[in-house]
């Protein structure tokens, strides 16, 4: 766990880190971007193409495996708005994971009531694309189970609801024999197919994401939660 978390948040720290603080070559923008990498050349939601020039690490991702990456932007392709050359500084692939009906989950138990809450999360390539926070028993190898839970009763054509689902399988706050100082707070990327539930009605339509997490000086021993909501559009541009 401690080793996947590192990864992910490199990949923050890259993309957020001041131009001035970096000795690299001259470039016109850093990028935290999804798509996919196939013989050197990154596929981008949006419809962007990235030429890969350079390299900070060895590509080993699939062409079908969808990808997390951080590049510099060097210069656009001559006579283009939506190709431009890169240096690919990092990358990793994040959870890929199909949303779960919720007429489908026979166990509410299976699929966790543990706290999960967005970091930051956006809608494109028809994904929903979320960097997400949750605790960890920081010596263990368990992992722990990410979900998206379609709500189908309250959905309506003018809002679709969805919930983030976490199962920490016992190791969090709260648990008995859980101390807090045997728990750290991890970050990791997430991107979960929504396209084909949302469907081919108008071009836009509002996405609630739901969950629980901790509330402000709860005590880790006892902790209590509270509901988020947050609400987004989802366009058929960003597909």
């Amino acid at each position: 766990m401690k080793t996947i978390f590192k990864h992910f948040l490199l990949l923050a720290i890259l993309a957020t880190v001041s131009v001035s603080c970096l000795k690299s070559d001259p470039f016109i923008c850093r990028s935290l971007v999804m798509g996919y990498i196939s013989n050197g050349v990154m596929t981008v939601d949006g419809g962007l193409t990235f030429y890969i020039q350079k390299s900070n690490v060895e590509i080993k991702a699939k062409p079908e495996e969808r990808v997390v990456a951080v590049c510099d932007v060097l210069e656009t392709v001559e006579n283009s708005n939506t190709e431009y050359k890169v240096n690919l500084i990092n990358y990793a692939v994040p959870l890929l994971k199909e949303p779960l009906r919720s007429s489908s989950v026979a166990d509410e138990d299976e699929i966790g009531h543990d706290p999960v809450v967005p970091v930051q999360h956006w809608f494109a390539g028809g994904f929903y694309n979320v960097y997400l926070s949750y605790y960890y028993l920081v010596s263990s190898e368990t992992k722990h189970e990410i979900n998206l839970v379609y709500d189908e009763l309250r959905s309506n054509s003018d809002t679709l609801y969805f919930t983030l689902r976490h199962n920490a399988k016992n190791e969090a706050p709260g648990y008995d024999g859980i101390n807090i100082s045997d728990l750290a707070q991890g970050y990791s990327y997430a991107t979960f197919p929504i396209k084909e539930i949302v469907g081919e009605g108008s071009e836009s339509v509002a996405i609630a994401i739901t969950g629980e997490w901790y509330q402000q000086n709860s005590s880790f021993s006892n902790p209590t939660t509270e509901s988020y909501k947050y609400v987004g559009t989802y366009t058929r541009e960003s597909e």
